[in-house]
């Protein structure tokens, strides 16, 4: 016994070892093996956690389970930004026995509050196209192991599913998914079983909502063949809501093409399983509700369904004598019978016939009945015939929805008999007349009750022929809040609309911004209006707008617009438009966006064409300002906390032509602050012209003339005419980009200037202009101003030697021809004058700061002489020139601004002979003197130091000897380099001339 226990201890005791050295044994295997599947197969970005994988042997024993906390797919490229799937927490149970070959097999997965969210752009792009193709898995897995996928058990909980095509204008949203299924896919021919409960099943198809936040639960189980993908319904049973739902049949699936022979039927359905199906109804309290009367509905679904074919479909819909009731309510709806057939016998959807030969429902004494026959979907061949008499309070507790009050009596007919053809202007045959009184509508969805609703409506057409179509609306009132709005409506010829139109009231803007809220704006405000106007359609079309009597006003109050495309909010606190047909004047429209305020006045004219035919619309306008900043008003991208907005092209309409009269205390642009502004905007043909614009900058004046033209976007250009008077020099080098790459010496310069110059080129999408592609001339007049010490100036006078090299250069009356092109700005030659003397400078200055300049300055031949110092005296005293005597200097200045490079052209006389070989005669006896000089010095210091030698021993001689022949040694060689550096210093002062070609 002892020995029993003994040894199932030690077993007990091995299993429990295994178990816990098994996980950490096959962790990290698991885990890279996970890792590469992944990467092998998804081009995607993959969020996987490391530190989040859980490795366990007991959770689903014996098979080990790996597990991936805030496990993701992302796409890429356009998808970059879209989630295709996010898991909680994304279980992978394997087969254990796996583990011990070379093909780990995945054998059932749980998702626990994945996220599902698949899209399809109208192009056809996918967000789950994103496994690699053939090419790249083999190559990837041919050197390593795989890993197998024979699932055959799945579960999701508390998931969520989303599925846009934009193809096919088909949106599904499916919350609180709970799915659990299994089938052996190791195999080719298997059943698979699933249980699904679904919370909320939105469905929109093509704009119409079928669905609409219902319940689906169901069991289904499908035979998989998957050698020929078709999938058999074997046995399955849902729920809609309360409404049972059943189908058999198959859908095969072995190309593009998707084959179906699908039958379904609704068995043990009834009435209150239909009513369940109402938006709102199944609710908590839907089991209470009494419901009485039998239903049958079936239908079937057979063919193909591809790019070019739909499946024939019929459906049928029975239900007979029957009632429904709130508990606690008196009146119920009886009465119900229902009596409809779709059919679609050859899948052309234009060949779809409904027929509706019976509907009446009894909502307590009010009736309504209903037959209709449409024939087909091409020509809609019809003959209808409905009658309501409905009070909507009574109908309010009969159909409780939750949110929702309302009351009134609505009457309406409704009788039509023919075909509806836009080619031949037939339309059916119509008697159509509905009434409504005392209505009240009241929403959570809306934040004022609409109340005393009343209509009176009518469209006849005793014919069918559009012309003799009348639409009449006598009477419409509507009251929300404080507001009221009254309009009548006479529509008459639909070939030639014939209308008379009326209407007055007032209405809040922020009420409706309320109940059609629209992302990323936001607006209110209060609108008054009485309008009155009468017109035909073919006046509009052939021009004559003195044909449309249009009287009456529009007041907008107290408006206030904000949206994620304006940097700032609009808000008016007051307009009005004041009609009639050929123009509407504008009155007292006042306005502030940000820190910019407006006041503008004015007419515009030929707006009913601007409505209906998108002509251009005519106007003119004054506009007074006290603050306009530009920055505010551009729509643009937040880049930086110190420079918030991005400037963007700013688009003209080209069916705008407008003139625009201003005046603007003050204006802001980028950096620049402009004062007193006046002047003429007209905006026409996409196109800005500035006329006679003045405003004050930087302590100056300016005056344009100029047009902006931003008709192609990508490439918008300018062309101004502008005059410049007393503008600060170095404001302007601070606040214009232009300044400082043309001119960037004037950086240096202090004082004012006056300009008159033409300018064109074209603007960058910041609005800034691009400086290679700017063409320009003008000129520049400088009364009095002066140069900070710059190595412009040290570099000319350092070559001449001219006194005041250290000195700020005075500028008077210096006045300037330029031009810009080519990336490059030109100056004509000047006189400047430098420490008494006058330089004559011309050149350019290129936008990557390189310079080409050349000056040309006079000095008196015994100043120049300096320049070389003692080596260039002996030029003075040549024959040919005295100290009196003129030279001119004529120096190359290159490099960049800087760091400018100087080199002195040639020297000429005043007769215009080079002085060239002069100077090197010079350079040549001035050599031979120096070292003549030179050798007397160390004759003279050797014998001396031999006549001290004798009077002491031989040895001392030897060594003095020794000493002199060393020191004459180094005189010399002293001598031989001083000669040498003498000649090159010399020579350099010319050799730059022939070195540049002159």
């Amino acid at each position: 016994m002892k020995k029993f226990l003994i040894i199932s201890a030690s077993i007990i005791g091995i299993f429990f070892l295994i178990v816990i050295t098994v996980p950490f044994i096959f962790k990290d295997r698991i885990k890279e093996e996970i890792s590469k599947a992944l990467d092998d197969a998804l081009d995607a970005e993959i969020l996987f956690n490391p530190s989040k994988f859980r490795f366990s042997l007991l959770r689903h024993f014996p098979n080990p389970t790996a597990s991936l906390g805030d496990f993701g797919i992302r796409g890429k490229n356009i998808f970059a930004n879209d989630t295709l799937i996010f898991v909680r927490d994304f279980e992978i149970v394997i087969d254990l026995f796996s583990l011990l070959g070379d093909n780990p097999t995945i054998q059932s997965i749980y998702l626990h509050q994945p996220f599902i969210n698949i899209k399809v752009l109208k192009d056809g792009q996918a967000n789950y196209y994103i496994v690699k193709d053939d090419g790249e898995t083999e190559e990837t897995t041919e050197s390593g192991t795989e890993l197998s996928i024979a699932i055959k058990k799945w579960h999701i909980h508390q998931g969520r599913i989303i599925y846009d095509d934009k193809t096919l204008d088909y949106f599904m949203d499916l919350k609180g998914v709970y799915h659990t299924g299994s089938g052996d896919f190791s195999l080719d021919v298997f059943d698979m079983t699933t249980q699904n409960d679904i919370e909320q099943v939105i469905v929109v198809y093509d704009g119409v909502k079928y669905l609409n936040k219902q319940r689906v639960r169901g069991d289904a189980t499908i035979n998989m063949d998957l050698s020929t993908f078709t999938f058999t319904f074997k046995d399955n049973r849902f729920l809609v809501n309360d409404f049972p739902l059943s189908f058999e049949g198959y859908i095969t699936m072995p190309e593009d093409d998707i084959g179906m022979d699908l039958t379904f039927s609704s068995k043990d359905g009834s009435i209150k399983s239909i009513y369940s199906l109402v938006p709102g109804v199944y609710t908590d309290g839907f089991e209470s509700i009494a419901a009485d009367g039998s239903m049958s509905f079936n239908g079937r679904v057979n063919g193909v369904y591809s790019d070019t074919s739909m499946p024939a479909f019929h459906v049928q819909l029975l239900a007979d004598n029957g009632s429904i009731q709130y508990p606690g309510l008196p009146e119920a709806i009886r009465n119900i019978n229902i009596d409809m057939e779709v059919l679609n016998s050859d899948g052309v959807i234009d060949n779809t016939r409904i027929d509706i030969r019976k509907f009446n429902m009894d909502f307590g004494a009010n009736p309504v009945k209903a037959r209709l026959l449409i024939k087909n979907l091409l020509n809609y061949d019809m003959d209808a015939d409905i009658q309501a008499k409905i009070n909507l309070q009574e109908m309010n507790k009969m159909f409780p929805m939750e949110g929702l009050n309302m009351r009134g009596m609505l009457d309406m007919t409704l009788k039509a008999s023919g075909i509806y053809d836009s080619v031949r202007n037939i339309i059916p045959r119509t008697n159509f007349k509905a009434t409504l009184r005392e209505g009240y509508v009241k929403s959570n969805e809306l934040p004022k009750a609409i109340d005393q609703l009343s209509l009176d409506a009518s469209f006849i057409c005793e014919t069918g022929k559009m012309q003799d179509g009348r639409f009449e609306l006598s009477s419409f009132l509507m009251k929300m809040g404080d507001d009221a709005l009254e309009a009548s409506l006479l529509l008459q010829n639909l070939t030639d609309y014939t209308w008379d139109l009326k209407a007055s009231g007032s209405l809040d803007l922020g009420v409706i911004s309320e109940y059609y809220p629209s992302e990323g704006m936001n607006y209110k405000g209060k609108l008054l209006a009485n309008l009155e106007t009468r017109g035909r359609y073919s006046d509009v079309e052939a021009g004559r707008y003195d044909r449309f009597p249009t009287s009456g006003f529009m007041e907008l109050n107290n408006f206030y617009f904000q949206s994620v495309d304006l940097p700032n909010a609009f808000e008016m606190p007051t307009s009005k438009l004041i009609f009639n047909p050929q123009s509407m004047e504008i009155q007292g429209l006042k306005a502030t966006m940000g820190s910019s305020d407006f006041a503008v006045e004015g007419q515009v004219s030929n707006y009913i064409a601007y409505i209906f035919k998108d002509e251009v619309i005519k106007g003119s306008m004054r506009l007074n300002s006290q603050r306009l900043d530009i920055n505010e008003l551009m729509t643009g991208e937040e880049s930086s906390e110190e420079d918030t907005t991005r400037l963007e092209v700013i688009e003209v309409p080209t069916n705008i032509d407008f003139e625009f009269s201003a005046e603007i205390g003050k204006i802001f642009y980028d950096n620049l602050s402009l004062n007193d502004a006046k002047g003429k905007l007209i905006v026409r043909d996409g196109i800005i012209n500035m006329q006679d614009l003045r405003f004050g900058l930087l302590g100056g004046n300016i005056a344009m003339n100029g047009i902006y033209d931003p008709r192609n976007p990508a490439l918008p250009v300018f062309n101004y005419n502008m005059e410049i008077t007393r503008l600060s020099i170095p404001s302007a080098f601070t606040s214009f980009s232009t300044v400082q790459k043309f001119a960037p010496f004037s950086q240096f310069m202090n004082g004012d200037f006056n300009s008159k110059f033409s300018i064109n080129g074209v603007l960058g999408q910041d609005m800034m202009p691009k400086l290679e592609t700017l063409t320009a001339n003008g000129i520049i007049e400088i009364a009095d101003a002066y140069m900070k010490q710059t190595r412009l100036v040290s570099g000319i006078t350092s070559l001449t030697r001219m006194s005041s090299a250290n000195e700020d250069l005075q500028i008077k009356d210096l006045l300037l021809s330029f031009g810009i092109k080519d990336g490059r700005a030109s100056v004509r030659p000047f006189d400047l004058k430098i420490a008494n003397q006058v330089a004559t400078i011309d050149g350019s200055v290129g936008l990557d700061g390189s310079l080409r300049y050349a000056a040309s300055t006079e000095v008196p031949a015994g100043v120049a002489g300096q320049l070389a110092g003692n080596l260039l005296a002996g030029i003075t005293g040549s024959q040919n020139l005295s100290a009196d005597t003129k030279l001119r200097f004529n120096i190359g200045i290159g490099g960049t601004y800087a760091d400018p490079k100087f080199s002195l052209l040639s020297v000429t006389t005043q007769d215009g002979q080079t002085v060239q070989q002069e100077v090197r005669e010079e350079i040549r006896a001035e050599a031979d003197r120096i070292r003549d000089e030179a050798e007397v010095r160390v004759r003279e210091e050797a014998n001396r130091i031999a006549e001290e030698a004798r009077d002491r021993a031989q040895p001392q001689i030897d060594s003095a000897r020794q000493i002199i022949d060393e020191k004459v040694q180094q005189q010399q060689e002293e001598l031989k380099k001083e000669t040498e550096k003498a000649k090159e210093q010399l020579k350099d002062l010319f050799k730059r001339r022939s070195g540049s070609g002159q």
